[in-house]
Protein backbone atom coordinates (compact mmCIF):
# COMPACT_ATOMS: atom_id res chain seq x y z
CA UNK A 1 0.00 0.00 0.00
CA UNK A 2 0.90 3.41 -0.86
CA UNK A 3 0.47 6.70 1.46
CA UNK A 4 1.69 9.26 -1.45
CA UNK A 5 3.17 8.46 -4.84
CA UNK A 6 4.50 6.91 -7.16
CA UNK A 7 6.16 10.30 -8.41
CA UNK A 8 7.62 9.59 -11.99
CA UNK A 9 10.28 11.56 -13.55
CA UNK A 10 12.34 11.58 -16.41
CA UNK A 11 16.05 12.97 -15.93
CA UNK A 12 18.30 14.25 -19.13
CA UNK A 13 15.67 12.51 -21.44
CA UNK A 14 16.85 9.29 -20.55
CA UNK A 15 17.27 7.96 -16.50
CA UNK A 16 13.53 7.59 -15.36
CA UNK A 17 13.13 7.95 -11.43
CA UNK A 18 9.99 6.75 -9.02
CA UNK A 19 9.85 8.16 -5.21
CA UNK A 20 7.30 6.61 -3.59
CA UNK A 21 6.05 6.54 0.25
CA UNK A 22 4.60 3.08 2.35
CA UNK A 23 1.61 3.98 4.24
CA UNK A 24 4.30 2.70 6.65
CA UNK A 25 6.13 5.79 5.80
CA UNK A 26 8.96 4.64 4.30
CA UNK A 27 10.25 6.36 1.40
CA UNK A 28 12.33 5.08 -1.69
CA UNK A 29 13.76 6.62 -4.35
CA UNK A 30 14.76 4.64 -7.67
CA UNK A 31 16.70 5.38 -10.75
CA UNK A 32 16.32 3.16 -13.69
CA UNK A 33 18.88 3.45 -16.77
CA UNK A 34 19.01 3.20 -20.23
CA UNK A 35 21.38 0.34 -20.11
CA UNK A 36 19.47 -1.89 -17.21
CA UNK A 37 20.97 -0.69 -13.81
CA UNK A 38 19.19 0.52 -11.57
CA UNK A 39 20.09 2.09 -8.08
CA UNK A 40 16.90 2.91 -5.13
CA UNK A 41 17.96 4.57 -1.80
CA UNK A 42 15.33 5.36 1.19
CA UNK A 43 14.24 8.89 0.87
CA UNK A 44 16.67 10.26 4.17
CA UNK A 45 19.92 9.39 1.47
CA UNK A 46 18.35 11.33 -1.47
CA UNK A 47 18.14 15.52 -1.80
CA UNK A 48 16.43 17.50 -3.79
CA UNK A 49 18.39 21.05 -4.54
CA UNK A 50 17.70 23.86 -7.01
CA UNK A 51 15.32 20.97 -8.76
CA UNK A 52 18.07 18.60 -9.22
CA UNK A 53 18.51 14.55 -7.38
CA UNK A 54 21.55 15.09 -4.98
CA UNK A 55 22.71 11.21 -4.37
CA UNK A 56 25.50 10.24 -2.04
CA UNK A 57 28.90 10.62 -3.53
CA UNK A 58 29.29 6.72 -3.23
CA UNK A 59 26.53 5.77 -6.13
CA UNK A 60 28.26 7.82 -8.60
CA UNK A 61 30.76 4.81 -9.12
CA UNK A 62 27.70 2.76 -9.40
CA UNK A 63 26.40 4.88 -12.55
CA UNK A 64 27.38 4.87 -16.05
CA UNK A 65 29.30 7.70 -17.09
CA UNK A 66 27.20 9.03 -19.60
CA UNK A 67 24.35 9.52 -17.01
CA UNK A 68 26.75 10.97 -13.83
CA UNK A 69 25.78 14.57 -15.18
CA UNK A 70 22.30 14.37 -14.46
CA UNK A 71 22.67 14.26 -10.83
CA UNK A 72 24.49 16.30 -7.92
CA UNK A 73 26.43 14.36 -5.53
CA UNK A 74 26.53 15.20 -1.40
CA UNK A 75 29.24 13.58 1.30
CA UNK A 76 27.06 13.46 4.23
CA UNK A 77 26.75 9.67 4.37
CA UNK A 78 30.36 8.14 4.63
CA UNK A 79 29.56 4.30 6.67
CA UNK A 80 32.49 2.56 7.22
CA UNK A 81 30.98 -0.65 4.75
CA UNK A 82 31.01 2.65 1.89
CA UNK A 83 33.65 5.17 3.16
CA UNK A 84 34.06 8.44 1.17
CA UNK A 85 37.27 8.79 0.06
CA UNK A 86 38.68 12.65 -0.22
CA UNK A 87 39.30 12.17 -3.60
CA UNK A 88 35.26 11.72 -3.64
CA UNK A 89 34.82 14.66 -1.35
CA UNK A 90 35.71 17.26 -3.99
CA UNK A 91 32.68 15.95 -6.27
CA UNK A 92 30.14 16.93 -3.29
CA UNK A 93 27.75 19.71 -3.51
CA UNK A 94 27.48 19.58 0.45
Amino acid sequence: MLKSGPRFDCLDGAVLTVEFTSTAGHSFFDAYFPDGTNIGYGRQQIDRRNARVVLPVQAKARIAAPYRAAFDYHCKLSMPADPITPAMRAECAF
